[in-house]
């Protein structure tokens, strides 16, 4: 089982937030892989595959972010 910073289990679906250098994302999990976990960063799409070590797994995200998710789609 693949457990995040704070030792809880990874899923399918789970909110997450990471880092990659000077950077915060949150995001949502799309596949839990042995070693790595394949992201989709809510705002730009693109997805990502940091270690384990490096993500946070969160109750649920922000609204302000979704909203702003939603109004990106449409640039």
């Amino acid at each position: 089982m693949v457990t995040d910073h704070l030792e809880q289990p990874l899923k399918v679906g789970d909110p997450v937030v990471w880092c990659n250098y000077n950077r915060l994302y949150m995001g949502l999990v799309i596949k839990v892989m042995p070693k790595r976990v394949r992201l989709k960063n809510i705002l730009t799409g693109y997805e990502h595959q940091p270690l384990p070590s490096k993500i946070v797994k969160v109750e649920a995200l922000p609204k302000a972010t979704l909203f702003a998710a939603i109004k990106g789609q449409g640039d």
